[in-house]
């Protein structure tokens, strides 16, 4: 079958590109300001949680439609997790970058300065994923 046989050459490409999003992430979005907090500072397991969210996504998706009855073609299977993983990764960094760059307010807890700036920060990250996947589809 050809899909399995395209599918199965394709696993190398595609744990690759992941790999890669996932060293982007831990690169671009870490503050590297002393070398004995690199580990933290780099936001390792920030840029590890986004790469796995979005492959369970990935995951999810397929299965539903599998479910559904769609047939698996090769678009669907290749096209589907880069467009994803790129939603993924440019909402992660939209959320990372207006959470580092907000001033907390007097007396605000870490979870209510975190909502603020989901609040105001995810009209645009679901007109971002919403225009690129149509964009894609």
């Amino acid at each position: 079958d050809e899909v399995n046989r395209e599918s199965a050459a394709d696993e190398l490409t595609i744990a690759i590109s992941y790999l890669l999003m996932f060293a982007y992430i831990a690169v671009t979005l870490g503050q590297f300001n002393q070398c004995s907090r690199c580990l933290i500072d780099s936001k390792i397991f920030l840029g590890l949680s986004g790469v796995i969210i979005v492959l369970f996504a990935v995951g999810s998706s397929l299965g539903l439609l599998s479910y559904m009855g769609v047939n698996a073609t090769l678009i669907i299977i290749e096209v589907v997790p880069f467009l994803v993983l790129a939603v993924g990764v440019d909402n992660l960094c939209i959320l990372v970058q207006a959470f580092q760059r907000d001033i907390p307010e007097e007396d605000e807890t870490l979870e209510s300065q975190l909502g603020r700036v989901v609040g105001e920060i995810a009209p645009s990250m679901l007109l971002t994923g919403l225009s690129e996947s149509a964009a894609f589809f």
